[in-house]
């Protein structure tokens, strides 16, 4: 009897990947992967329906994390340990003792930020060195004839180019031996890392959540946080099976599917329930 049981049991695992084998699984959400939480997958599901975060929310709020690190108010973060070129001077701060502590960076604004500047009649591209935050110099006219060409979905860039993947939060550039594969594949492409514990650690302990603009698998773009006005919408997608993880935003508790009411009657920007513990907010439009 105990041989067939294990027979029934490997059988059905068969037959479970082949079903899972094809399924696209929704978006992982950007804090999910850098706050480290982990996919947690029920029997009979493809994808994972929530996601543990308790070695985020189980930290000392008190203290300052950032790359396995723990840093005590004042304490200063090395350049070397940040990932994005742009971010500089860091230090973990605590203004009062209820509020959780927070790492703060000044931010470096290049001149090719605000707008580009090409020499009248003449033909320019910026070049850029690797982990650099700014352009490193302009190569212009007949001193282009000497660079590495990259040909990168049907457009032709210089080498020392940033170049736009189609991929979300991917940066790439051109160099030397480029071949024109996707950006999840090729070597001279990365996948941003959106520092999203410099950023918003303090405020998704105190219970907001990452706001993204069109899609939630990169950099957010801000943060949604509780109020008494906020209300819990029922949509034909909610799912409030007792055996399903919920969402929790503030003292709400949301099934997969449900919504919640618009801030300030923006429509354009949508928080629903998809994969527990925390609410997904995009702006639409």
């Amino acid at each position: 009897m105990f041989a067939v049981t294990i027979v029934i049991l490997s059988l059905c695992s068969v037959v479970f990947s082949d079903k899972c084998e094809n399924v696209k699984c929704p978006v992982v959400p950007k804090h999910y992967e850098e706050l480290g939480c982990k996919p947690i997958y029920q029997q009979g599901y493809c994808c994972p329906l929530s996601f543990d975060c308790t070695s985020f929310t189980g930290r000392d709020i008190s203290k300052c994390y950032h790359k396995g690190r723990v840093y005590e108010p004042k304490e200063e973060v090395e350049d070397s340990e940040l990932e994005s070129s742009c971010t500089v001077a860091c230090r973990c701060t605590r203004y009062y003792p209820d509020e959780p502590a927070k790492i703060t960076c000044a931010h470096i604004d290049c001149p090719e930020f605000f707008g580009s500047y090409e020499p009248r009649g003449r033909t320019c591209i910026s070049q850029y060195e690797e982990n650099k935050c700014c352009k490193a110099r302009d190569v212009c006219d007949d001193e282009l004839k000497n660079l590495t060409t990259c040909n990168f979905h049907g457009q032709q860039y210089y080498e020392g180019e940033r170049m736009e993947p189609e991929q979300a939060c991917y940066s790439c550039s051109c160099g030397r031996d480029f071949e024109d594969k996707p950006a999840h594949e090729n070597r001279h492409c990365k996948r941003i890392n959106c520092n999203i514990d410099l950023h918003y650690s303090d405020r998704i302990h105190e219970g907001c959540v990452p706001i993204y603009y069109k899609t939630e698998d990169c950099c957010p773009i801000g943060t949604r946080c509780p109020d008494d006005d906020t209300t819990v919408i029922k949509t034909k997608n909610s799912n409030p099976a007792p055996n399903l993880p919920q969402c929790i935003f503030g003292d709400l508790k949301l099934s997969i599917g449900d919504n919640l009411s618009p801030e300030h009657g923006n429509q354009c920007k949508v928080c629903t329930c998809k994969t527990p513990p925390f609410v997904t907010c995009v702006q639409t439009c």
